[in-house]
C-alpha cells in the first residue's frame, strides 16, 4: 500500500512523469468537455479539435477562470453544470464574437 509520503516522495523524484501523467489528464478533460457542447463550432461547423475553444455565451469567462481554474470550467462542463453558459467555438469564431462585443479578455 502506497503512503502519502512515499507517493509524495515518489512525484518529486520523478517531477517529468508526474508533468506527464497531468498533461494527459487535462487533455483528457478538455476533450470531455468539448464533447459534451458537441465537438463542433457552432457558429461555422469547424470540427478539428486543435482549434475548438470553450466561450462563455454571455462573456466573464477570465472571472470564472481565476476563480475555479480552466480544470474547473471543464469539470463543470464535464459534468453537465450550467451548460446553457457555455458553447463550443473555433478560435477565429471566438476572435470575431470577441471583437463584436467588445471582449476584452479581461472580464
Amino acid at each position: 500500500m502506497t503512503t502519502y509520503a512515499s507517493a509524495k516522495k515518489w512525484k518529486k523524484a520523478h517531477p517529468e512523469q508526474v508533468k506527464a501523467q497531468q498533461r494527459r489528464r487535462n487533455q483528457r478533460l478538455r476533450r470531455a468537455a468539448i464533447t459534451r457542447l458537441g465537438d463542433v463550432c457552432v457558429r461555422c461547423g469547424f470540427s478539428d479539435e486543435r482549434v475548438l475553444q470553450i466561450d462563455h455565451v454571455n462573456g466573464n469567462g477570465r472571472r470564472e477562470q481565476r476563480a475555479i481554474g480552466v480544470q474547473g470550467i471543464y469539470r463543470k462542463i464535464r459534468d453537465g453544470i450550467d451548460l446553457n453558459h457555455y458553447q463550443c467555438l473555433c478560435a477565429n469564431c471566438n476572435w470575431i464574437k470577441r471583437a463584436e462585443k467588445g471582449e476584452d479578455g479581461h472580464g
